[in-house]
């Protein structure tokens, strides 16, 4: 596929992912400083890495250049960690070198809302738009790329994947990797791109939308820079590719967090929610919704209905889990006689549960009829998906037990899963200890090994499974 966009504006930004060689400006002992130039090392980045900084020197066993014309051969990517005042000098430099982009973690710019600030961005754009280099922030990470083994994390996980993240924020940018990444998620590409004064959300996102890597968006913004350019690149991304957006500085006290965070001017929640509508996109409210959304669209497979069975342990746990389904759109259909019958000759005790959902209320003693009834339920046709669920608080078992139980019961789930084949989902809730927590990840682990979505809150798995059944109904859907 040819990537190369034609409009005014646009470019091709492979190379800025892939890049050969790179410099870290001001790089130095300094926490920020190291911490910026650490990842291209701890990450395995194959080409050059230059440490810039005018008291020379040597940092993490490289050699420091005293200024970046000093630099031998080629130079891509450069990541500036200097006072603002510094850059636009800088930047001049690199535009001789050659250089086609740099990221600026430095801050001081339009964000701050003085003159001086807004002066400097002003001037650092005309430097870029003048010499050709592409520009990512100020006040941003940069790029994180797993398959370039580029990061602004010095310990990410290096597995590449089908998400494509574009964040506003650097601390949503290092969230979505950190939380992401125990139930599942790989990255094509994840960007922090701050103030956006030359490449914004509208480029980022066409871009995405046209990368091969790239088969889920998700995007965290506070504000656009251009509202007409973003809605059509936003139209066009979601009727290619699922969408998914977290929109910040929707309150007032949240807009004006967001123009001193970043600069940007947010919109009213109503204009916002509306133009998403009609772009095919989809909102979510929270960074953790939106991990859950795109665990969803990872891993489930394309949902034919919404008619759910819900199978676990825990009478309350069942209720619950019957009522948000219904709450957010699911139908919840009861089981014929017939087949609570079948169920309950596997087993059946006082308080046990077999209508929809299914609680046997303990079956420590025999987990393969708990299997059995798990099938049972799973091979109705009366239901579309599957969602198992177990709160891991202990209750009169104790945690210890509790921990101990948990693992058969997740095994007990994936069997099952594997031997219906419907689409299901595990969730492991109500996690209210620290070793549940814990025991949450160990689990989780083995879900996405198994390639099943995991999630740790009933409300949120039906909020994400709700609306991927929702974009599975939508006509030539892409997934």
């Amino acid at each position: 596929m040819n990537k190369t966009l034609t409009k005014p504006g646009y470019a091709d930004l492979d190379g800025i992912f892939h890049p050969e060689s790179v410099a870290v400006v001001g790089a130095s002992e300094g926490l920020v400083q190291m911490g910026l130039l650490r990842p291209f090392v701890t990450c395995g980045f194959p080409g050059k890495i230059y440490p810039v900084n005018h008291n020379g020197g040597e940092v993490l066993g490289l050699k420091v250049y005293k200024s970046i014309k000093d630099i031998p051969g080629r130079l891509d990517y450069v990541v500036f960690v200097t006072p603002a005042s510094t850059i636009s000098s800088l930047l001049e430099e690199c535009a001789a070198k050659g250089v086609k982009a740099a990221s600026f973690f430095t801050a001081g710019f339009g964000e701050s809302g003085c003159d001086e600030g807004k002066a400097l961005q002003e001037k650092i754009v005309e430097i870029a738009r003048r010499e050709g280099v592409r520009l990512i922030g100020p006040n941003c990470l940069g790029i994180y790329c797993p398959a370039g083994r580029i990061s602004y994390i010095p310990d990410p996980p290096l597995k590449t994947g089908p998400v494509g993240f574009i964040s506003q924020s650097g601390g949503n940018a290092v969230y979505i990797i950190r939380a992401g990444d125990p139930r599942g998620l790989g990255f094509s590409k994840v960007v922090s791109y701050g103030n956006g004064v030359d490449i914004d959300e509208s480029e980022l996102l066409e871009y995405m939308a046209g990368d091969d890597e790239t088969e889920i968006i998700g995007l965290y913004i506070e504000g656009v820079k251009n509202g007409r350019r973003f809605l059509d690149t936003l139209k066009k991304a979601a009727s290619r590719k699922p969408v998914i957006i977290l929109k910040g500085g929707c309150t007032d006290t949240g807009k004006r967090a967001a123009l001193s965070h970043t600069g940007s001017i947010a919109g009213s929640k109503e204009v916002w929610d509306s133009t998403v509508r009609e772009s095919g996109a989809m909102t979510v409210n929270t960074m953790e919704d939106m991990v859950d959304y795109l665990v969803t669209f990872t891993y489930m497979p394309k949902l034919h209905g919404n008619r759910v069975g819900i199978a676990g342990w825990g009478g309350g746990a069942s209720v619950q889990a019957a009522d948000i389904c219904e709450g957010e759109g699911f139908s919840v259909p009861p089981f014929p006689e017939e087949l609570q019958r079948q169920m309950a000759g596997y087993w059946l005790r006082a308080g046990s549960i077999l209508g929809n959902p299914v609680d046997t209320v303990s079956w420590t003693g025999n987990p393969d009829n708990f299997r059995n009834i798990i099938k049972c339920a799973a091979n109705w046709d009366g239901i579309d998906i599957l969602m198992l669920q177990i709160g891991v608080i202990g209750g009169l078992m104790g945690m210890a037990t509790m921990l101990e139980f948990l693992p058969k019961v997740v095994d007990s789930y994936i069997d099952v899963i594997k031997a219906v084949r419907k689409p299901a989902a595990i969730v492991l809730h109500s996690n209210a200890t620290a070793a549940g927590w814990e025991a949450f990840y160990v689990q989780a682990a083995k879900c996405r090994e198994a390639g099943i979505p995991v999630y740790h809150s009933l409300q949120g798995a039906a909020r994400a499974l709700n609306a991927y059944y929702r974009y599975c109904s939508l006509k030539n859907p892409k997934i």
